[in-house]
């Protein structure tokens, strides 16, 4: 904010766009892993779950969207097949 004659003048900054949670396939690293990139918005905290049957979720990486607009995760369950979703915080 900025002062003007002895009054406080609130200045809006600008807000960050919003970028929907979306999950990016980046394959099989080595047998038994695999890459999932997680996009959102800049700053903002998301949980990454992962489940085999739908029914219960684990958290496998809690992490805050960098300025890039993404992170990275490596997912080192084996070779189970495994379903993925991008929660926001």
């Amino acid at each position: 904010g900025t002062f003007d004659d002895n009054r406080v003048v609130a200045e809006d900054a600008e807000p960050e766009p919003y970028t929907r949670p979306r999950l990016e396939s980046l394959g099989a690293i080595r047998p038994g892993e695999f890459l999932v990139r997680c996009f959102g918005t800049p700053g903002r905290g998301y949980v990454l779950q992962g489940t085999a049957d739908f029914a219960g979720w684990r958290n496998l990486k809690t992490n805050t969207v960098r300025a890039d607009g993404f992170f990275d995760h490596l997912d080192q369950g084996g070779t189970e097949r495994r379903f993925y979703r991008l929660r926001e915080l």
